[in-house]
């Protein structure tokens, strides 16, 4: 009897810190270290852990903005219009989540990017055009991240 109430409380510690270490979209997106737009991330700068930039119809990368966060983790910038990335994207060491889907004009991504150690997921989803090369280029680059290109 006390080996099965053993086994069962290993178990439920192991559910219990399994649970605690990841965090559902949903639970980030109603916490408060979640931001939507640059005026209210730039006004909480070291709040800032989820930066969620998708379909503003951004042009220019905003890597001014994007630096002024000290603990950003999570930066979602899908369905844009950028058609270059800046190199100094591998600067940001904290990112370990990157969204970069449906920005249909991007062709390349800089090399800079292999210098996100951090980063576990890179989504270049919905690319029409991006060449195959290029994400083989990147898979190299990036060997521990999983890369979402489908």
């Amino acid at each position: 009897m006390k080996k099965i109430f053993l086994l069962s409380f290993i178990f439920s510690v192991a559910l219990e810190s399994n649970s605690q270490t990841e965090i559902s979209i949903t639970e980030k997106m109603y916490g408060p270290n979640w931001f939507t737009g640059m005026e209210s991330a730039k006004a909480n700068a070291n709040d800032v852990h989820y930066l969620d930039l998708t379909l503003l119809k951004l042009t220019t990368f905003p890597m001014k903005i994007i630096t002024m966060f000290p603990d950003l983790k999570e930066l979602y910038l899908g369905y844009n219009k950028f058609t270059t990335l800046p190199e100094e994207l591998g600067n940001i060491s904290t990112i370990e989540y990157l969204d970069l889907s449906g920005n249909y004009l991007l062709k390349t991504l800089p090399e800079g990017l292999k210098n996100l150690t951090q980063l576990k997921k890179l989504d270049i989803k919905d690319h029409k055009f991006m060449p195959e090369t290029e994400i083989q280029k990147l898979r190299g680059w990036l060997p521990n991240c999983e890369i979402v290109s489908e």
